[in-house]
């Protein structure tokens, strides 16, 4: 299980879907609704968008629950998204006798042990290590504040991997397995996220607080990149444990209220068939 909300997400979007047809009489042009898989190894959002599914948007609205606020509260995010890249490693030995495992830990170590970038977050993590004889393989993963700092933390990954696959004669392997990419910001899409989200009763627009990474920002810079406009917004949870834990909760069903009313008033605001 990831407990980061995605089944929430999906139940919002099909909610909002519902509301879409149920209105469908009031509404002009084509809006659509993205499930995308593999959205934690930053997969699933390169795959879609090279096939054409982000082309010809004129408006893209994602959104994220988050625990950073709290219940009835929205921030438009305006940036904060980290860079990242997930890269799979394999070292491959001539013997049993454990020489793959030598170069996996010691690269592991180097790994975690890399000079930080002096221009901003720069984050690295070795999620997985399984080693047996002639054979180890990772799963790694480098952030940064900027496209520059994560290449760098790139860079750091692979030069850990053939230097210690050197020392001790194995072959070493990188695969890049997934990227995301920093927001490029859109003022227009962010400014009305918040005018929309004020008029709701009993919501409260606070501060920006995004932070992480997330594969959304492939779909928006695509779209801003092609003349739509596109845009995130965060919501908060009730429940106050924090995502990415075994015990995160949402805090209950109507916790998404604030977030399938503000995509609905997204909705209307450039397709319905009067002025809203």
């Amino acid at each position: 299980m990831h407990s980061c909300g995605h089944d929430i997400h999906t139940a919002t979007g099909l909610t909002i879907a519902r509301w879409c047809m149920t209105h469908r009489e009031d509404l002009v042009g084509t809006v659509r609704f993205v499930f995308q898989p593999a959205e934690e190894g930053v997969r699933g959002a390169r795959a879609m968008i090279a096939k054409g599914w982000a082309k010809g948007a004129d408006y893209l609205w994602t959104q994220h629950i988050t625990t950073s606020i709290k219940e009835n509260e929205i921030f438009a995010s305006r940036g904060g998204f980290l860079a990242t890249t997930k890269l799979d490693v394999t070292f491959d030995g001539a013997t049993p006798y454990g020489d793959a495992v030598t170069a996996a830990a010691n690269a592991a170590l180097q790994m975690l042990t890399l000079p930080r970038h002096p221009d901003g977050a720069s984050r690295i993590c070795v999620g997985t290590l399984n080693a047996q004889g002639a054979h180890a393989t990772m799963q790694t993963e480098v952030r940064g504040a900027t496209q520059t700092v994560a290449d760098y933390m790139e860079e750091g990954v692979r030069r850990a991997a053939k230097s210690c696959a050197d020392m001790v004669g194995v072959v070493s392997k990188v695969t890049l397995a997934g990227r995301a990419e920093c927001l490029v910001p859109c003022a227009a899409a962010d400014d009305l996220i918040e005018r929309l989200a004020k008029v709701i009763p009993n919501v409260t627009v606070t501060k920006d607080r995004t932070r992480g990474s997330d594969d959304s920002t492939l779909w928006m810079n695509a779209v801003v990149r092609d003349g739509g406009m596109a845009g995130c917004f965060h919501y908060g949870a009730r429940g106050r444990n924090g995502l990415h834990t075994s015990t995160f909760d949402a805090g209950g069903e109507d916790v998404t209220l604030p977030a399938l009313e503000l995509t609905a008033r997204l909705i209307l605001e450039n397709h319905q068939k009067t002025s809203y």
